[in-house]
């Protein structure tokens, strides 16, 4: 049983193989997987050269968007970055999957957070409690670039579920999900990403912090796409933005470790991934925890 579960995860999560027409199972195909990539990598190129061109990061080791030396010029360029590279991969990855575009501006963003510094540089250079205000409003801040990226995707199609009849045709029966479902898979995924963090966070240095908060993101949506199923990865992608929220305000209102620039408590390993971490490991990873959710799912999202 458990190595059939695990054969089932790491088999959606590689989503090996093109949509079954049969039963209706979204996963991606071989050839879409390069086209993703590409996309993801020509992305991340043009990122870091509009960076470069920006004066970003301003100095080594500079961790946090709102610790630069004008604190709104470098959230404001890197929104500006997300948006435009969303745009631009559209008519690339726009058919594969409807947030493929922002999927791969994500990584594209990554550019930024791997030439910077890690949690333990923001907590030295700011020297008190009040860096996590300025983290709640940095990924704040990125939030709202994320939602107009989103936007710019244009409409989702709406959720189709598939019952197969063995005698007859398949019919296809829209469904609407609620308000009360998308804040479920909300809460959900807020839950399972702090949750994992917990285990996984256990390190501030920028490589570990990212791979944890994507690995966390990628199977938190899996498995809140099990548990509450509702149209587009938005809602996932927000619940990993706020475990992000929560574990700030509350490592703002328990600074222990502060003075060495740890984290310490409950929430400390979702505290170590930077907002930067959030919005681009994060999302991507979400994204495509979502995509795995959905490969063994008979719904057209």
């Amino acid at each position: 049983m458990v190595s059939s579960f695990l054969g089932d995860l790491f088999g959606e999560f590689l989503g090996e193989g093109a949509i079954d027409a049969a039963t209706g199972s979204h996963q991606l195909a071989n050839s879409q997987k390069v086209i993703l990539g590409a996309t993801a990598i020509a992305s991340y190129v043009i990122a870091r050269s509009v960076f470069g061109l920006a004066g970003l990061p301003s100095l080594p080791g500079i961790s946090s968007l709102l610790l630069q030396g004008q604190p709104f010029y470098a959230p404001i360029v890197a929104i500006i970055v997300l948006i435009g590279l969303t745009i631009l991969a559209r008519p690339f990855v726009g058919g594969i999957r409807h947030d493929a575009p922002l999927f791969c501006a994500a990584i594209g963003l990554l550019a930024l957070p791997t030439h910077s510094g890690d949690s333990r540089n923001a907590l030295l250079d700011a020297g008190s409690a009040g860096v996590y205000i300025k983290m709640i409003v940095e990924i704040a801040m990125l939030a709202v670039g994320l939602t107009v990226a989103y936007i710019a995707l244009g409409p989702t199609t709406p959720l189709v579920v598939t019952e197969l009849d063995p005698s007859g045709p398949p019919e296809e029966e829209p469904v609407i999900d609620t308000a009360g479902d998308r804040l479920a898979a909300i809460g959900v995924q807020t839950l399972v990403v702090i949750a994992l963090l917990s285990l996984l966070g256990q390190s501030p240095l920028k490589g570990q912090a990212m791979i944890a908060v994507a690995l966390a993101g990628g199977l938190g949506a899996w498995v809140s796409f099990k548990t509450r199923v509702v149209r587009g990865s938005v809602w996932y992608v927000a619940g990993t933005l706020l475990a992000g929220v929560i574990a700030y305000a509350w490592t703002y209102l328990h600074p222990e470790g502060l003075p060495l620039g740890d984290t310490r408590g409950y929430l400390a390993g979702a505290a170590r991934s930077l907002p930067l971490h959030y919005a681009t490991a994060g999302v991507a990873g979400t994204i495509y925890g979502y995509w795995a959710g959905r490969a063994g799912e008979t719904v057209s999202l």
